[in-house]
């Protein structure tokens, strides 16, 4: 818990905050998953009863995390945060939120909930890499085409990654096992 706070306090630092999100893929692919490991960190290894009723299978806090993460992946919200003081403030609050919420949800879930997550993750990033890299305009006005164009190179490569990963272990992880 003290950690997080800690990586918190870092992160709302100006010079860290300026720097960065001044680069569109720091903003997305560095800044965004820190504040939602100052969630996961947050939670720490505490029963949290106050959620067992609400969130008994993880299903709902599960479906409030992912909510509040695409809303974070569309080019506006991610353009608003620079711009409106309350947007920023949203960014600070949600994400922590949604990793504190991730943490507590994720091992309360069925293999086929999460099955589905890691198909739609997939998907999702596979449209954003399409978006960004297929569109000849600027998407986000905080941002120059050349920086959009190397977010959907990441997004392409987080999903080719994934794919490979998902090959593996459905192929050759239990072929890998048997040799050892």
């Amino acid at each position: 818990m003290k950690l997080a706070i800690v990586f918190f306090i870092l992160l709302l630092a100006p010079v860290t905050r300026d720097s960065l999100e001044s680069v569109m893929v720091l903003h997305m692919f560095v800044q965004l998953p820190l504040l939602i490991l100052v969630g996961v960190l947050s939670h720490g290894n505490r029963n949290w009863h106050f959620l067992e009723k609400w969130n008994e299978n993880g299903v709902a806090g599960m479906l409030l995390a992912v909510g509040v993460l695409f809303f974070w992946m569309l080019p506006r919200s991610l353009d608003d945060a620079l711009t409106e003081t309350g947007m920023e403030v949203w960014k600070f609050v949600s994400l922590p939120l949604l990793g504190f919420l991730w943490r507590n949800s994720w091992r309360k879930l069925g293999g086929i909930f999460k099955s589905f997550l890691h198909i739609n993750f997939l998907s999702m990033f596979g449209l954003l890499a399409w978006l960004y890299l297929g569109t000849p305009v600027q998407i986000c006005n905080n941002y120059l085409i050349n920086e959009q164009q190397i977010v959907g190179a990441v997004y392409l490569s987080v999903v080719l990654v994934s794919l490979l990963y998902l090959v593996y272990i459905g192929f050759f992880r239990g072929l890998v096992e048997e040799a050892k």
